[in-house]
């Protein structure tokens, strides 16, 4: 009876650990879709020039497929600029010249190709 009760006890912790494991789920992350307002970056830069600042927007792909994008500063809303970008590349576009404002920031709309 002396091995008859260890046993049992054995038995006892592998059904429950067994249980307990396959109960036990990790949940499931659905991967995150990749849109181009996720995956493109723009960024705006000022150039000093002779006669005030040029205003640059550099457009970033970080996307795995092609995107065109509107672009343009808080300095010059209208018009927006529209640039092209295949993956991993970049494009930019001047978007004022002789600008008395040394600070600029830009902003994008953007889709897929």
């Amino acid at each position: 009876m002396s091995r008859i009760v260890p046993a049992l006890a054995l038995f006892g912790v592998l059904a429950f650990s067994q249980g307990v494991s396959s109960q036990v789920k990790a949940p499931v992350k659905a991967p995150l879709a990749r849109t181009p307002a996720t995956c493109v970056t723009v960024s705006a830069s000022v150039r000093a020039e002779a006669y005030g600042y040029k205003h640059v927007v550099t457009l970033r792909n970080g996307c795995d497929r092609p995107v065109v994008c509107q672009v343009w500063t808080d300095v010059d809303p209208e018009p927006r600029n529209s640039l092209q970008a295949a993956p991993g590349e970049s494009s930019e576009v001047v978007t004022r010249i002789g600008s008395p404002a040394s600070a600029v920031t830009a902003s994008k709309e953007c889709r897929f190709l």
